[in-house]
C-alpha cells in the first residue's frame, strides 16, 4: 500500500516536472523563433533597400558612361558644330543627372537592439530555482512520541487537548499499528 503511494507520488511528480519543463522549452522557442525571423526580416528589408539604391546609382552610371562615349567619339570625328549640340545636351544631362542624385535619398538602416537579452542569465538561476528537488526529513514530534510510550499500557490516551496535525496522527497511528504488533508476537 504505501510502495503504491510512493508510486503514485512520484509518477505525479515526475509528470508535473516533464510538462513544465516541456511548456518552459515550447516558450522559449517559440519565443527564439518569432525574434529570429525579426531579425531576418529586417536584414532582407535593408539588403533589399541597399540594392535598390546601388541599382540606381548603377544604372545612372551606366547612361553617364553611354554619353561620355558618345562625346568622345563626336571629338574624335571632329565635327565641331555636332560637337557643340551634344556637348549642350552632355551638360544637361550631367545636371539633371546630378539633381537627381542630390534628390536620392541615401537608404536608412533601422537599427534595433535585443532588449532584455542580457537579463537571461539571472533568469536561468531563477528557473533552476523553479522545481527543485528538495527531500524533507520525516516528521517526528518528540513531546507526542514520549507522551504516548509513557501511556502505552493504559487503553485509553486522551488527545483531545493536543491540537494534533495530520502528520502528528500518522505517528499516533504507527505508535498504535507498533503496539499491537508487538501484543500479538
Amino acid at each position: 500500500m504505501l510502495i503504491n503511494v510512493i508510486d503514485n507520488n512520484s509518477k505525479s511528480d515526475r509528470q508535473r516536472m516533464t510538462e513544465s519543463m516541456a511548456e518552459l522549452r515550447q516558450i522559449i522557442d517559440e519565443h527564439e523563433k518569432n525574434m529570429l525571423q525579426n531579425i531576418s526580416n529586417t536584414e532582407e528589408e535593408q539588403k533589399t533597400k541597399l540594392e535598390d539604391y546601388k541599382r540606381s546609382l548603377t544604372n545612372d552610371l551606366q547612361h553617364l558612361n553611354m554619353q561620355k562615349m558618345s562625346f568622345e567619339m563626336l571629338s574624335l570625328i571632329s565635327n565641331h558644330n555636332k560637337l557643340l549640340e551634344v556637348k549642350q545636351g552632355f551638360d544637361n544631362y550631367v545636371n539633371e543627372t546630378n539633381e537627381k542624385l542630390k534628390l536620392l535619398p541615401m537608404p536608412t538602416v533601422t537599427e534595433y537592439f535585443l532588449e532584455g537579452i542580457d537579463q537571461l542569465q539571472s533568469l536561468k538561476q531563477n528557473i533552476l530555482q523553479c522545481g527543485r528537488y528538495i527531500e524533507v526529513p520525516p516528521y517526528r514530534n518528540p513531546q507526542l512520541e514520549q507522551f504516548i510510550n509513557d501511556n502505552r499500557k493504559n487503553r485509553r490516551i486522551d488527545l483531545k487537548l493536543r491540537n494534533l496535525t495530520d502528520s502528528d496522527m500518522k505517528i499516533v497511528a504507527d505508535m498504535i499499528r507498533q503496539s499491537t504488533v508487538e501484543t500479538f508476537f
